[in-house]
């Protein structure tokens, strides 16, 4: 075929592609995909083509970038860089013209600018040096041995046999195994051996020659040959500036001695006149390991058999036999009981009982006494990374695949681990659940994150005889987002479910001579290969209570959805009063809501709603008519609320009367929540289902409720800012002071001969005093600003625990409690405003409540204890003296560390966006909370 035909004929490939992509041939979506499969056959069976592939595509690149189509750019980015990492014999030209484009696109938003960004790195490397790419995808996906590159990984497809057919799974891992069969080790070699040579020698080499002659190679040989090509490569690519000359004599050197000075002469004088059509070299597929799901820990024991295989592990026998129950969910050593045969004497020990071979670390760190009871101890190099002693920050390193590296010192992650699951939405709340327990898992034990890249790969495969066609949507609710968020994936891999399908309906054939192109493992190693564009989903925690009441609570998480019924059953008859027997005549329950609504300004707004209801619905995902934003993240672009966003669908149930009698009509009321309570009010029980998954369903529930986090968010927040630490300390130092006003003033009334009326009528002074200055609170606030009141209260405290201590008569302690209004009201004024500008938002009430029950408290409980001591050794006028001077200390130092603070304003945008005004001011009260009539009020303060 001329050259001007193969353009013509892959041109029209490529339009084909982009049709698939564009949606303009509606005949084309029962074969999505088949387009772009065809496109990589026909270069794979004539590698000759690739370079003209190649420019077809750049070509095409380049016009979607004039038009400004841009959901046709990543799809040919993608099979761009797949051609230029299978292909051999690309010119250097077209490697710097690919690396130009990358470079124009990093201008654009993400995900366009990273996924450029990569494939720019990767093409520098492959253009200084040829066939870099292949040689490490080899390499770490078929797990082959190289101290230069040791990286690894392996894709772990899981299965569910519940929610996938018998013959689906049948039929996979019969194709699994069909493809994988021809995929031995020494195959690998010598592919990365042939494509290396290829890439860098170009024409000279001999492709067919050097083929026969690594075919007939022994294993040690051909392990030879293949390490010195690895180490010449990976030497050449980790240089600085690495030069392509020097890298082309090493390779011919390697190539004169696999055939022979004459031969390799031959060849370059030949210029590869003596075949025009090179011998394909295949790109094996990834290394696939077959699953079916069975319990969420099987997670994590596969993964942790892939980080330590059993043909490296000390103690592997028993490995098998306890079935990883050593690293069990509470990460306890499993422990044999051993009958004792010895005198419990150490001389009497025979010499190397009880070591575990080939340790010299335990043999030292092992204990000298051996008693009757055994403890079998696990390799410490499972448990934890050996030599790791380090702090537990983390530390990143780029430029290793994945994005990974080093996280901790001396540890890098050498290993990626690729899960795939295959099912519908239950499948993924199912992983998703394994997941949080493996999260769970390392908090506890730092053993897989220091080591492992774990990444989460998902095809939807809905069972086709369904019936119903609303629960067949339903349940494929979260790739409908997932294609709607990313029309590759919409192209690539959601049109495989109708493939699997049409798999699992053909005849077994168990005639192995006849070579089938396996479309379905073709595709799902393009999408693990080429799906590096992340989407970030948030896993949502539930706190489940029942009616038994010898039943704990349950916490469990879920992923997309949380459905709530109504059970038919009740609670016992005791339990009901004849009042509520009238109200649940009607359909439904009556139900008590409490949620914080999610504003676009962020403020926390409690809502509490009581209301009949059928159900309700809490979804994560967004409506299947909402635009989403990018495949970087799930939140929608007409949604910018918060990431922690669920929407609530409560189906209300109406009453109404007419001339007819009482009617029931329902309703749908709809809002967006991050936290929210419910609770069934007339006795009713409630049904939850969690991630529309069946064996995730809890009866007999009366409330559920999600936790906040908002208390810890509060007290991370103090710990970080510098001014929250000193208004903490001072609030502490305020409650150990008012705690020896408040303790043991009547008694230092009653020894000066003071009654029980006085007492009440000093108490009633300071808060009438208080009263009094309210009026003023904003004025002073704004005079003395937040800084300046706190000092004025804490001199005001001061001044009054001096005059405690010179109390001279009954009466005498009148006067001063009216001062109370300003060491307490305006104090506490102050700071309250300071909490509101130093919050983030969401995290006010937390930080009130803290202030007020935790350093306030805990310095009332201090000053109590100190204050008791004191008093019974010195008296109680030197306790007072001693408080007036310890404030006065602190005053200063307040006054003299505050200014010296670094000032950040922070202004309330709750009423910048216009959108739903409802949303945006709880009541009247927050016409006053407006960010631009706040911010010219304040403007002295602080």
């Amino acid at each position: 075929m001329e050259s001007s035909d193969v353009e013509l004929d892959l041109q029209r490939s490529v339009q084909a592609v982009l049709r698939e992509l564009s949606a303009q041939a509606p005949a084309l979506q029962s074969n999505q995909g088949m387009c772009r499969w065809s496109l990589h056959k026909k270069v794979e069976r004539d590698p000759g083509k690739s370079p003209a592939l190649v420019r077809i595509l750049l070509r095409e690149l380049e016009k979607a970038e004039r038009e400004d189509t841009r959901h046709v750019i990543l799809p040919l980015l993608h099979t761009l860089m797949y051609v230029l990492t299978k292909a051999t014999g690309i010119p250097e030209e077209l490697h710097r013209s690919t690396y130009a484009f990358c470079t124009r696109l990093l201008t654009l938003p993400a995900p366009y600018c990273t996924v450029a960004l990569d494939c720019a790195i990767r093409l520098k490397t492959e253009t200084a040096v040829p066939g870099t790419l292949y040689q490490r995808l080899v390499i770490a996906e078929q797990n082959l041995r190289s101290e230069l590159y040791p990286y690894q990984e392996r894709v772990f497809l899981f299965v569910d046999p519940e929610l996938v057919s018998p013959s689906v799974c049948s039929a996979l891992l019969l194709e699994l195994q069909a493809a994988q069969e021809q995929q031995t080790p020494e195959a690998c070699m010598r592919h990365v051996v042939s494509h290396a040579l290829q890439a860098a020698l170009g024409e000279a080499c001999q492709a067919g020659a050097l083929q026969k002659r690594l075919q007939a190679s022994p294993r040690r040989t051909l392990e030879r040959y293949f390490h010195a090509v690895v180490t010449a490569v990976e030497q050449m690519a980790s240089e600085p500036s690495p030069s392509r000359e020097g890298h082309l004599e090493r390779l011919e050197e390697i190539y004169c001695s696999l055939l022979g000075p004459a031969a390799a002469a031959r060849g370059r004088g030949d210029g590869g006149s003596v075949q025009d059509r090179p011998p394909s070299i295949p790109l094996p597929s990834p290394s696939i390991t077959f699953h079916l799901w069975t319990h969420e820990e099987q997670l994590w024991k596969e993964l942790v058999l892939f980080l330590r295989p059993h043909s490296h592990l000390r103690l592997s026998a028993d490995l098998e036999a306890l079935d990883l129950q050593g690293l069990g969910p509470d990460w306890e050593m499993a422990r044999a009981s051993v009958l004792s045969t010895d005198s419990g004497i150490e001389r009497d020990l025979p010499s190397g009982a009880d070591e575990l071979p080939g340790s010299p670390e335990m043999e030292r760190a092992g204990l000298q006494r051996k008693g009757g009871i055994k403890k079998r101890l696990w390799p410490p190099n499972i448990l934890m990374p050996s030599g790791w002693d380090g702090p537990s920050g983390l530390h990143r390193r780029t430029g290793q695949p994945s994005g990974d590296g080093e996280l901790l010192p001396g540890v890098s992650r050498l290993h990626t681990a690729r899960v795939l699951v295959l099912g519908d939405d239950r499948m993924l709340g199912r992983l998703a659940r394994a997941y949080h327990s493996l999260r769970k898992r390392e908090t506890q034990k730092f053993c897989l994150t220091p080591r492992l890249s774990l990444q989460l790969y998902y095809i939807p495969v809905l069972a086709p005889e369904k019936p119903a066609a609303s629960r067949h949507s339903e349940l494929g609710e979260l790739a409908a987002f997932l294609g709607r968020a990313d029309p590759w994936f919409e192209s690539i891999v959601n049109t495989l479910c109708p493939a699997i399908h049409k798999l699992a309906e053909m005849p077994l054939s168990l005639d192995t001579s006849q070579t089938v192109d396996p479309f379905i493992l073709d595709v799902i190693t393009y999408y693990v290969r080429m799906g590096a564009q992340p989407i970030y989903f948030q896993i949502y925690m539930v706190k489940i209570f029942f009616s038994d009441l010898s039943q704990d609570p349950v916490e469990d998480i879920f992923l997309t959805e949380l459905k709530v019924k109504m059970q038919d059953s009740k609670f016992p008859k005791e339990g009901c009063s004849p009042r509520r027997r009238g109200v649940a005549e009607g359909p439904g329950a009556e139900l008590f809501i409490c949620y914080q609504k999610a504003l676009l300004s962020h403020r926390a707004r409690e809502v509490t709603v009581s209301l009949r209801a059928t159900g309700l619905v809490l979804k994560a995902l967004p409506d299947s008519g909402t635009e989403v934003s990018g495949p970087t993240h799930w939140s929608p672009a007409a949604a910018p609320l918060t990431d922690m966003c669920l929407n609530v669908s409560v189906t209300e149930v109406i009453k109404s009367s007419n001339l007819a009698g009482r009617s029931f009509s329902t309703v749908t009321n709809t809002f967006r929540t991050a936290n929210i309570q419910i609770q069934s009010q007339d006795q009713k029980l409630l049904t939850l289902t969690l991630d529309k998954d069946g064996q995730r369903t809890f009866k007999d529930v009366v409330r559920r409720r999600e936790p906040s986090y908002r208390t810890g968010k509060a007290l991370s927040l103090v710990g970080g800012d510098a001014r929250l630490i000193l208004l903490a300390l001072t609030v502490l130092l305020i409650g150990a002071a008012t705690s020896a006003v408040q303790n043991f003033l009547f008694w230092h009334m009653k020894d000066h001969g003071s009654s029980e009326l006085v007492m009440g009528f000093s108490v009633a002074l300071g808060l009438l005093g208080e009263i009094l200055l309210h009026p003023f609170k904003t004025p002073l606030l704004r005079k003395l600003s937040k800084v300046g009141t706190v000092g004025l209260g804490l001199g005001c405290l001061a001044g009054q625990l001096l005059y405690y201590s010179f109390l001279w008569s009954w009466w005498s302690v009148l006067p001063v409690q009216i001062f109370s209004a300003i060491s307490h009201g305006a104090l506490w004024w102050a700071v309250g405003a300071s909490i509101e500008d130093l919050a983030t938002p969401g995290t006010e009430r937390p930080l009130h409540a803290m202030f007020r029950g935790h350093f306030y408290g805990g310095g009332a409980s201090l000053g109590s204890f100190v204050g008791g001591f004191v008093g019974m050794r010195f008296g109680l006028a030197v306790l007072y003296q001693a408080c007036c001077v310890v404030l006065w200390l602190w005053l200063a130092l307040f006054l003299s560390i505050r200014p010296r603070l670094p000032r950040e304003r922070k202004i309330n945008y709750s009423k910048l966006l216009a959108v739903e005004a409802s949303d945006t001011s709880d009541s009247e009260q927050g016409t006053e909370r407006d960010w631009l009539v706040k911010a010219m009020r304040d403007e002295p303060s602080d």
